[in-house]
């Protein structure tokens, strides 16, 4: 990050592990990857290589319609980048909002190494909402914001170019 001010995130690529660190599998029947509880999660890492675009449109499109998990969030956020994005929201996505308002300020840098392990058990709040497909919820989330937000502009054009 020090090499290109344009990059305002660094995210590794994501290993999703059960309750006692063992990988979860794959599976080819649900098309996901599948905890010892049987419940399906998406394949990470999660292929978004347009978020390291230097076109905003395409950095916001890929949070928008490919970032499921939002597990960017966990990487290294340029702070001269986050002060320019409003504080995380409490509710569900909340997350995901602050990684759109991200792609509009600067490039991401995803590695390829895994450096991260998300832990999958049904104690945590995602397990709700993990079935292993987006969902529709995430997007409603997004659209909110765009119509209140200072970016609506930018967001507005994306969204009539990727709904073509």
């Amino acid at each position: 990050m020090n090499a290109n001010e344009a990059v305002v995130m660094c995210s590794p690529a994501t290993v999703l592990i059960n309750e006692d660190g063992s990988p979860l599998r794959y599976s080819t029947q649900k098309k996901g990857m599948v905890d010892n509880y049987g419940r399906v999660w998406p394949v990470t890492p999660e292929k978004n290589a347009l978020l390291m675009s230097a076109d905003p449109t395409d950095r916001y499109s890929e949070v928008l319609l490919k970032t499921f998990m939002a597990l960017e969030i966990y990487g290294l956020i340029r702070r001269s980048a986050l002060e320019r994005t409003s504080v995380m929201p409490s509710y569900f996505g909340g997350d995901k909002i602050v990684l759109a308002q991200l792609s509009l300020i600067g490039r991401y840098h995803l590695l390829s190494e895994p450096l991260f392990y998300r832990r999958c058990h049904p104690g945590q709040f995602s397990y709700q909402r993990s079935d292993g497909r987006p969902g529709s919820r995430g997007r409603i989330i997004i659209c909110s914001w765009i119509s209140c937000g200072s970016w609506s502009g930018i967001l507005e054009r994306h969204y009539r170019l990727s709904s073509r």
